[in-house]
């Protein structure tokens, strides 16, 4: 089954807000209400994360009901959301990419490379349908990923307009996409669950057959699936393709994410900004 843009977007109402404020007359819902709401999904253990975006669709609502003149204003008014921390970047070498990918399940081997070596997130991977890996042009097309609605994986659109891109796919993923496939000839979904054949589940995946390789590969017990994803950004950025390019190969919505992130890793980005303005003014200005 998947889902389509709009169903998302319901899903999230349905579970989340009309729950607290469907029977609720929009002119009655207070600030003092909204926040306990939000502090209601903190006590559901709801990541910070998750909370601002569900946070983010009710404010946009109460938005449309002024702009309806249904309220004369929204209740969206200093609500204090969950701290979300700053994003740890931890970056694999090469030597623990392989072993990780040697200490993978047969069937689930190639998405440690699809991670590192296409910077795709670990829903896009699942998700990942064979039409859409191209081995002519090298490029995978993302347009879709594996979300978890009720218990059930189904196939969902990416987080953002952004996530839906094309990035390049280096020979060694294309080899291991195309030994994967001649193995378990997948008849749509790339990867799926070894037993059943079922869309992969995150839950499922991270304990059962994610911890145990990274456990066999000698890596730190705390290493993710995501730092796959920063290590493709910081190898792209040290092999010096624009920050530009890698933004939007990695689906961000804004350039300005992919500086806060990854910034730090432009290799000389202050001894060339350097260079080129003494090599533009130094003459005429007479500095040697």
């Amino acid at each position: 089954m998947s889902i389509e843009p709009g169903q998302l977007h319901a899903i999230v109402v349905n579970n989340h807000i009309n729950p607290t404020f469907g029977k609720v007359g929009v002119g009655s819902i207070r600030p003092t209400a909204v926040q306990a709401w939000v502090k209601g999904l903190q006590v559901q253990g709801l990541a910070p994360r998750t909370i601002g975006t569900i946070y983010t669709i009710f404010a946009s609502i109460m938005r449309g009901a002024v702009r309806d003149e249904l309220i004369r204003k929204t209740p969206c008014v200093d609500i204090r959301l969950p701290y979300v921390s700053k994003t740890t970047i931890r970056l694999l070498s090469t030597d623990q990419v392989a072993a990780l990918y040697r200490a993978m399940l047969p069937e689930y081997r190639a998405l440690v490379l699809v991670g590192a070596g296409s910077g795709l997130r670990q829903g896009e991977a699942f998700g990942l349908a064979r039409d859409r890996v191209d081995f002519v042009e090298g490029m995978i097309t993302v347009d879709q990923q594996v979300v978890v609605i009720k218990s059930r994986p189904m196939l969902g659109t990416p987080k953002s307009p952004a996530s839906v891109r094309e990035v390049p796919m280096p020979a060694f993923v294309a080899a291991a996409l195309k030994e994967h496939i001649a193995l378990y000839d997948p008849p749509d979904v790339v990867f799926r669950t070894a037993l059943r054949h079922n869309l992969i589940r995150r839950d499922y995946f991270n304990a059962n057959i994610w911890k145990p390789a990274v456990k066999a590969a000698g890596l730190m017990s705390d290493t993710t699936f995501h730092d796959l994803r920063h290590t493709f950004a910081s190898t792209a950025l040290a092999s010096g393709v624009p920050i530009s390019e890698v933004s939007r190969w990695l689906g961000h919505e804004s350039i300005t994410t992919t500086v806060d992130l990854y910034g730090h890793l432009v290799p000389e980005a202050s001894s060339r900004a350097r260079e080129a303005l003494d090599k533009a003014f130094g003459s005429a200005l007479s500095v040697p």
